[in-house]
């Protein structure tokens, strides 16, 4: 099995951490306040769309032929 995430899968994560900490430093230093259920709307709609864009991770025959080694 292997555990090493798709490009997809890490595009989608680091959007999610990257709107998180963008709306945290707007509540911090801007004094802008969203309810929790804006934020989190906010961080799934972007995360979704970071994940969709990014691209698929096609193995060649030689990755596949590793992995299925291991």
């Amino acid at each position: 099995m292997n555990i090493i995430p798709t490009p997809k899968v890490v595009t989608g994560g680091a959007a999610g951490i990257v709107t998180a900490f963008v709306l945290y430093e707007l509540s911090n230093r801007c004094h802008i306040t969203l309810a929790p259920e804006e934020a989190s709307f906010i961080t799934t709609i972007l995360a979704f769309v970071a994940s969709y864009l990014a691209p698929h991770s096609n193995p060649t025959p030689e990755q596949v032929a590793e992995i299925k080694n291991q």
